[in-house]
């Protein structure tokens, strides 16, 4: 969909690939992840949000944000919620593929998936964060609050 990322249809499943070096946040950036979440809350097929490399997400972009000025990072702190209010708002199921690291905000996406597998240290076996986690009770508690930031 853009140099930052990657849309692939597959089985049914929408793959979206973060593919920006450490996938930090910035305007552009959250920019066309709103676009992807977008498109595919209007086709409804479960996605799968991960990144390229050995970043998930490394959080915001605090060189860009110090650059853009107050109405920049403004512009972008608040594109940056409504993202995160629509990955918990998407009707169908999500899932952050964590690929390696999340860190900030890059981490608090990862917590708004239905299911967040992460490749283990040893072994490359996959371990699932589902449950009753700070994960889930941060889903109940985002939904409640932000459900109106969707719709906007």
């Amino acid at each position: 969909m853009s140099a930052l990322t990657d849309v692939t249809a597959l089985d049914g499943v929408t793959l979206v690939t973060m593919q920006d070096g450490e996938n930090r946040f910035n305007l552009p950036f959250v920019t066309a992840l709103e676009q992807i979440l977008l498109t595919a809350s209007n086709e409804g097929p479960p996605i799968v949000l991960t990144g390229a490399g050995k970043f998930f997400s490394n959080g915001l972009n605090l060189d860009w944000m110090g650059s853009a000025g107050a109405d920049g990072s403004h512009a972008a702190m608040a594109r940056l919620h409504r993202v995160l209010a629509r990955l918990l708002a998407l009707p169908g199921a999500t899932l952050a593929a964590l690929n390696g690291h999340a860190f900030g905000a890059g981490a608090s996406s990862s917590g708004d998936d239905d299911l967040v597998p992460t490749a283990l240290a040893r072994g490359g076996e996959l371990a699932c964060k589902d449950g009753p986690t700070v994960g889930a009770i941060k889903q109940s508690l985002y939904r409640s609050k932000l459900a109106a930031l969707a719709k906007d």
